[in-house]
């Protein structure tokens, strides 16, 4: 009985234990409903407790009370948190301008939908997961890419530039250069980058956008401009620095011409840059040159010489002088190189040109041995100053060396025909008259070696009347008569006459004092040829007008002096016939009208004249 009992006791007491749990859960279960069920109706409407949005409690809010407190740290997003700098330029803006918006909506309904799945237990987890640990929620931050690059690409448009060139240019003589100008543009896909960061943190920025920029082809024109200044500052002078006698002092180029000339170019690099090549037209420079080139030229003279007929030898008079041709390539390059360095003072580059017969020359080489013409005139009752011309002409032109197919040019020969030449005043004809003049009696050179070219068979080129028939070139025992007389006037009127032999020819002169008379001798090879001359031709002759007479105030009262003698006038012609062994080489006929050439006097006060007399004023002399 004891152990039943006891048994017994046992069995009655876990029951109670049982029993005592049961109730105890039934209680629990009830409070947990009871509590549950009190949750659920105090937040019927409303976010369940341990709920928070970006970092605000919601807990207890509505849908709309949530909403109303989270739109409070919006606030951001219209302050103006972000600083945008570029080229110096500054701009603030708020995110919202620059494409930033924040979703509210979704995370406050997954606030509020939180422990409100349907699901008993799970809602009860949540509930205890919100009570226990808290539920945070982030906001959905929008960025929008597009909006930002945007907004960046309209504030790229203030500081954005176009790369521009620096220029050079000439206004009224003056060289000008405008400076170029960098471009620059904004990278908006980098500045945009830049940007997210700070943007979807919701914190301010202060952003350096990033600037592309590019280069000019050509930046600075600063010193090509100073280069150009210095090229066109002050005239270019072009000078001799060995001159001769009658050379010019300097070619001037001034500043107007040079400015004119004034080449500014852009020329590309090998890099892609570019840059201006400065200097002078080189095209209008050379033709200046060209034209300096024909002024500026000397012809070599060749030396001058006689022939020794016994000893078969040349006897220099004279040494040969050299030339010399203006080199403008060299003289381009000079001014091309000096101009940079401010050098206006330039001196011409020449050639030398070595005379292509020296004293040293030998007469068999040259084809010389023996006189192959001759021609004397005579110059009696000639004045002084006229015969001194004569042995001065003749001087000058004598000893030259003529070259197979080459032309004699008495000018050429004679030279310069001034006082300081040796030269006197005396007659010469000027318009209608004869007057006083610089180597009056030239003439009588000229016609001599005139005759000694055309009774060789030479080819005449030019020969030039008298305006009347002068007695002198008609004088002497061997006299043609008239129609063969050559007049020389430089630089309009000149005798001659082409070497068309194969030899060379030497044109030699002498004068003889006593005899007064004048020879020329030419020295060369014959070549068989012979020349026929006709007897001169004279028709239509004319006579001339009266005497005139003209008052002269330096003749005493009373005296009469005859200045010119009466001459007939007339048309001559001479032809001349060369042939060698029976074939004729060539003829041509020499034509001359000659005027009536009247008889002038003068007189001094009070002179008696014939009746009738035909009295004119003087006629000015060469220059008057």
């Amino acid at each position: 009985m004891g152990a039943r009992g006891t048994r017994s006791r046992a069995m009655s007491g876990f029951w109670r234990l049982v029993f005592t749990a049961g109730c105890v859960c039934m209680l629990g279960v009830s409070a947990l409903g009871l509590g549950v069920g009190a949750l659920e109706v105090a937040h019927y409407d409303r976010i369940y407790p341990g709920v928070s949005v970006w970092g605000v409690n919601v807990g207890g809010l509505t849908l709309n009370g949530a909403l109303e407190r989270l739109s409070r740290q919006l606030d951001f997003l219209q302050a103006e948190a972000v600083t945008l700098r570029a080229a110096g330029a500054v701009w603030r803006a708020t995110p919202a301008q620059l494409g930033v918006s924040v979703d509210l909506v979704g995370p406050v309904q997954a606030a509020y939908a939180f422990g409100r799945s349907g699901d008993l237990v799970a809602d009860l987890l949540a509930h205890w997961q919100g009570f226990y640990a808290g539920l945070r929620l982030a906001p959905v931050i929008v960025l929008d890419q597009n909006r930002t690059e945007a907004f960046i690409a309209q504030l790229a448009l203030e500081t954005q530039a176009e790369a521009r060139e620096a220029t050079l240019s000439v206004v009224d003589g003056r060289v000008q250069v405008t400076p170029g100008q960098l471009g620059r543009t904004v990278d908006v896909r980098a500045a945009s980058t830049q940007l997210m960061l700070p943007l979807t943190s919701f914190t301010g920025a202060d952003i350096q956008l990033a600037v592309n920029e590019f280069k000019p082809a050509i930046g600075d024109a600063t010193l090509q401009a100073a280069l150009a200044e210095r090229i066109v500052s002050e005239p270019l002078v072009l000078f001799i620095a060995d001159p001769r006698a009658g050379d010019s002092d300097a070619w001037t180029l001034d500043r107007k011409m040079l400015v004119e000339m004034l080449v500014l170019q852009r020329v590309e690099q090998a890099d892609g840059s570019a840059t201006f090549a400065v200097g002078l037209r080189q095209d209008s420079l050379r033709a200046f040159l060209e034209y300096a080139a024909t002024h500026t030229g000397v012809a070599p003279r060749d030396a001058r010489f006689t022939f020794d007929v016994e000893q078969q030898a040349l006897r220099e008079l004279k040494p040969g002088t050299p030339g010399r041709a203006l080199n403008i390539d060299r003289t381009l390059a000079a001014i091309n190189s000096g101009l940079p360095q401010a050098q206006h003072r330039i001196a011409l580059e020449f050639d030398t040109l070595q005379p292509p017969v020296s004293g040293s020359t030998n007469a068999a080489d040259l084809g010389i041995r023996q006189l192959v013409a001759e021609a004397t005139t005579h110059f009696r009752g000639s004045s002084n100053a006229r015969i001194q011309n004569i042995l001065a002409g003749a001087a000058n032109a004598r000893g030259v060396l003529v070259a197979p197919g080459a032309e004699f040019s008495f000018n050429n020969a004679l030279g310069d025909v001034s006082l300081d030449k040796g030269f006197a005043e005396a007659l010469v004809i000027f318009a209608g008259r004869t007057v006083q003049g610089v180597g009056g009696g030239i003439c009588q050179v000229s016609t001599t070696a005139f005759r000694a070219a055309y009774f060789a068979g030479y080819p005449i080129i030019e020969r030039n009347s008298h305006a009347y028939r002068v007695g002198y070139y008609e004088q002497g025992p061997n006299s043609p008569g008239p129609g063969l007389d050559a007049t020389v006037f430089s630089p309009v009127a000149d005798f001659r006459f082409r070497n068309d032999r194969d030899a060379w020819l030497l044109v030699d002169s002498e004068v003889d004092a006593a005899q007064q008379s004048v020879t020329y001798r030419f020295y060369s090879t014959t070549d068989g040829r012979e020349v026929k001359v006709l007897e001169a031709l004279v028709a239509n002759v004319s006579k001339p007008e009266v005497a005139r007479y003209e008052p002269a105030a330096d003749l005493e009262a009373g005296e009469i002096k005859q200045v010119e003698w009466e001459y007939p006038g007339a048309d001559v012609e001479v032809q001349r016939t060369v042939t060698r062994a029976g074939s004729a080489l060539f003829s041509d006929t020499t034509r001359t009208q000659y005027q009536p050439w009247q008889a002038v006097y003068k007189f001094g006060a009070g002179a008696l004249l014939p009746a009738g007399a035909l009295v004119v004023e003087a006629v000015p002399a060469p220059g008057g």
